[in-house]
């Protein structure tokens, strides 16, 4: 990758490649202007490279005697850009005819073609975001909810940058503050003062550090949905609930017991939240290898499941045993129970469903014919409005990458309090400062290289 610097000029279509009503070709470095006045003639005034940032021409595209298309081109000029450098984008028609021509033209005038995330990687190194920033324009773009867009707009707007920094200056003026008790003991008035002071301050940025942390587990329920594990004895109606839910036939569904062998999962939104629905296999003594495995499989979902939809089959007899059973299956906190097939002859004695009520927020449906579906849909509606009403106005970590640079940091901070309770303020505890400032430095960009900008911006779309 050229340096900011050094950087040739690149192009991309910066909309959704296909037939539309407009296309954007955005045009960044140090020849966009001179490669957008080779082409782009305004229907009256001077050329576009003589006119003042942030200005909007009319006019057309023409090449050798051509007409190529009548557009709109913006100029934005280094730094107040995207990129920070020099950028012009044409507002075309969107036939991908009309942005093959353009872009060949260019690419017969020097310009590169950009490559994954190039416009955003130079919108970074040219500091016009940090790293943070730079990946939520990533999680903006991709964001499968309304959660998760307020986070990722949060992100961009430089809240999670703003909060690192704080961190970061706290962690420089710490570790100046151990340093000067190191290297100059006879001129610190005070050296028990400063050790509790750098010991308040050290609990302090665990104590942010931690809150932090704890939005990981909503920032992955945001990124990649609300995970709700449909789970059973065989044959209650699992497979015909996930396909009710999906309103496709997603899964299959048989008479006989034992069907669903492994887990299968469907994204759904409900109400603008993103929800995954897992369908596992029956629970029950497997019988063979292959069962096995997806008896297995079914109670690592359950373990992992956000919510469970423990589903029984009303129109069998229920024991007090099977009862006993799910309640350490699916603990009624984060569990409803389903009366499955409502819609046949409840065979279930008055005592079980007592047993059952007791517990759990009860729901009677059919996946057959649909009854009670709103319910449960309502009832799964007020559990993510709830969930998510607590996460609206918070910062939320998104990103496993983000998750596990907090916890290096959360880390050297507890190390740095351990090593300033048994050895003071000493060479112990200013290396844990230091590691905790690095990894906070590769969290933000401030300490990148090359190999980690390649994996993060692999990830982006061409053309942002």
């Amino acid at each position: 990758m050229d340096s900011p610097t050094t950087a040739a000029t690149i192009a991309a279509l910066a909309t959704p490649p296909g037939r539309g009503a407009i296309a954007i070709i955005r045009i960044s470095g140090p020849d966009a202007c001179a490669a957008a006045d080779a082409l782009f003639h305004p229907h009256r005034g001077r050329p576009l490279s003589q006119r003042s940032s942030h200005t909007l021409v009319h006019g057309v595209i023409a090449a050798d005697h051509e007409l190529i298309d009548d557009v709109l081109a913006v100029l934005m000029r280094a730094p107040h850009s995207y990129t920070g450098e020099d950028v012009v984008e044409f507002h075309c028609h969107g036939n991908p005819l009309i942005v093959e021509r353009v872009l060949s033209l260019l690419s017969a005038r020097g310009v590169r073609m950009a490559e994954r995330g190039e416009f955003t990687r130079r919108a970074f190194l040219n500091a016009r975001m940090d790293l943070t920033q730079a990946e939520a324009v990533a999680d903006l773009i991709a964001a499968p909810g309304d959660g998760a867009r307020r986070a990722a707009v949060a992100q961009l707007s430089g809240a999670l940058a703003l909060r690192l920094r704080h961190l970061h200056d706290e962690l420089v003026s710490l570790l100046a503050l151990s340093e000067a008790c190191i290297e100059f003991p006879d001129d610190m008035d005070d050296t028990q003062r400063h050790f509790r002071d750098i010991e308040t301050r050290l609990a302090r940025l665990q104590d942010l550090t931690a809150a932090l942390l704890r939005t990981t587990h909503m920032g992955r329920m945001l990124h990649d949905g609300y995970r709700v594990v449909i789970a059973g004895k065989p044959n209650a109606g699992k497979s015909s609930l996930l396909n009710a839910l999906a309103r496709e036939e997603r899964a299959l569904v048989t008479e006989i017991p034992g069907t669903t062998r492994d887990t299968l999962e469907v994204d759904v939104a409900i109400e603008g939240f993103p929800v995954r629905f897992i369908d596992t296999a029956g629970l029950r003594a497997a019988r063979g290898r292959i069962e096995q495995h997806g008896v297995a499989r079914a109670r690592n979902a359950l373990a992992n499941a956000d919510l469970i939809l423990w589903t029984a089959d009303r129109a069998c007899p229920l024991s007090i045993p099977a009862i006993d059973e799910a309640l350490q299956l699916a603990p009624p906190a984060r569990s409803l129970w389903l009366w499955n097939k409502c819609d046949r002859v409840a065979r279930v004695s008055a005592a079980a469903r007592a047993r059952v009520a007791a517990s759990w927020h009860v729901i009677e449906l059919s996946a057959r014919t649909g009854e009670g579906l709103d319910a449960l849909i309502a009832a799964l509606s007020t559990r993510l409005r709830a969930l998510y009403s607590d996460a609206a106005d918070s910062l939320i970590i998104l990103r496993t990458r983000h998750r596990d640079l907090l916890s290096r940091t959360h880390d050297a901070l507890l190390s740095a309090q351990t090593s300033l309770s048994s050895s003071g303020i000493s060479e112990l505890l200013s290396e844990d400062l230091r590691t905790a400032m690095h990894a906070l430095g590769e969290l933000t960009g401030a300490i990148c290289t090359d190999d980690i900008l390649d994996r993060i911006f692999a990830g982006f779309c061409i053309g942002k």
